[in-house]
């Protein structure tokens, strides 16, 4: 089960607020100096804690399918440049649609109006 999220460089920090609205824990990549890391190094840090990866990077699903990993789930906004309201905004959308349970092993997209989930491991 996963334990919380990891807000990549694309995303605001303002997301946090979302997580805490819910009592979920969340930490932005530039707080725990993981900014200039690969995305090889991002995943490995939340498949290490349990952690949701959030981010706008569409390569994280192919590192992942390479991998034929299961973990960690990753959501990835598919929105042209939003901004901190737009991401929060997507985001309540998703988790009021969704329960926390069901973030677990999969790569989840983030649209305007609407969202795709795909289970992991790809096959």
């Amino acid at each position: 089960m996963s334990s919380g999220f990891l807000l990549d460089m694309g995303i605001s920090p303002k997301v946090s607020q979302v997580f805490q609205k819910q009592g979920w824990q969340s930490v932005h990549v530039h707080e725990i100096a993981l900014d200039f890391s690969s995305d090889e190094e991002i995943l490995k840090f939340a498949k290490e804690r349990n952690y949701v990866v959030i981010t706008t990077d569409k390569d994280f699903a192919g590192h992942l399918a390479i991998a034929k990993g299961s973990t960690p789930s990753v959501i990835t906004f598919r929105l042209e440049n939003p901004n901190a309201e737009e991401q929060k905004a997507a985001l309540e959308r998703l988790i009021s649609s969704i329960s926390f349970n069901e973030l677990d092993n999969c790569l989840i997209t983030l649209e305007r109006d609407r969202y795709r989930k795909r289970s992991l491991p790809i096959r």
